[in-house]
């Protein structure tokens, strides 16, 4: 049986409650809660050893045929995340990866989520960020992209890297 949730009766002092009472505002929801614990939380997750190069100076996706994800939700904040590798080939320049919400990049729009000013030609840098974002109920799709000021971006230069997202509740 499906439980349902039933807003908590008001007690009067002195009532006398019935076990059907109870049921319904302690047991149901307690149940209720318990169902939503335990259910399986939408998750989708992107995970490759695949070295990427781009010299873009505008934001463009990392590889569409794998950092792309979509997620089927309920309408809870959704938390999307990304682990990796990155480093430019040029001391100095701008290094910059942000991610597509239905169509929209949500970080700054000139940085992203993530910025990098490349500290030495050819030094591997770790990248990985996570954040929580609104999203209405329905299926939502997330790109990851990048762009460097000059020179070339390595993405996975040494490595895996993870693109996740996952609804809370």
């Amino acid at each position: 049986m499906t439980a349902i949730w039933t807003t908590p009766r008001t007690w009067v002092t002195g009532e006398v409650i019935t076990a059907a009472q109870l049921h319904t505002h302690v047991r149901d929801n307690f149940d209720y809660c318990r169902q939503r614990l335990d259910a399986a939380r939408p998750l989708v997750s992107a995970v490759s050893a695949a070295v990427h190069n781009s010299a873009s100076t505008t934001f463009v996706d990392i590889d569409p045929g794998t950092y792309v994800l979509s997620i089927t939700t309920g309408g809870a904040p959704l938390l999307i995340g990304l682990a990796g590798q990155w480093r430019a080939n040029t001391s100095g320049v701008d290094c910059c990866i942000d991610v597509e919400l239905n169509g929209t990049r949500i970080g700054h729009a000139g940085f992203g989520l993530a910025y990098m000013q490349q500290p030495g030609a050819g030094l591997t840098q770790q990248i990985s960020f996570a954040l929580v974002r609104t999203a209405a109920a329905g299926t939502h799709s997330l790109r990851l992209q990048w762009r460097v000021s000059s020179g070339t971006l390595t993405f996975n230069p040494i490595g895996g890297s993870q693109f996740y997202a996952l609804e809370l509740r």
